[in-house]
């Protein structure tokens, strides 16, 4: 992810982005003599989403994977912008059926400033 700080901050322990940011990923899977190895498929999912956000199915022998995904084109897909939260799923699967997966979460404030006080002075 961006190394930007000033599109991020952590608050409790939890990601928040102050902007539209690019998710980078790269995912490596050895490749060895036999038809078994090497990247089969790599997929994003978004929690609140029914479809994947990113997938990429490989035939041939492919060991190594870089990409990214954008948050601007994920924020079409939350269940609920007021919680703006993003939840998620990176999946790799290799020619031989071995699954690993990351979680990444990040939240997004799409609200606008709370006024907590108003007085009147008479």
């Amino acid at each position: 992810m961006e190394k930007d700080q000033d599109k991020y901050k952590i608050i409790d322990g939890q990601l928040w982005i102050t902007d539209d940011v690019d998710i980078e990923f790269d995912v490596s899977d050895l490749i060895e003599s036999g038809d078994s190895s090497g990247i089969q498929s790599v997929s994003i999912d978004l929690k609140t989403s029914k479809d994947s956000v990113y997938q990429k199915t490989f035939n041939q022998k492919q060991n190594q994977l870089s990409d990214v995904i954008h948050t601007q084109d994920l924020t079409e897909k939350l269940a609920d912008k007021a919680l703006g939260q993003f939840q998620l799923t990176l999946t790799v699967m290799d020619q031989a059926g071995n699954k690993t997966t990351k979680d990444l979460t990040l939240y997004r404030d799409f609200n606008g400033p709370f006024i907590e006080k108003t007085t009147a002075q008479v």
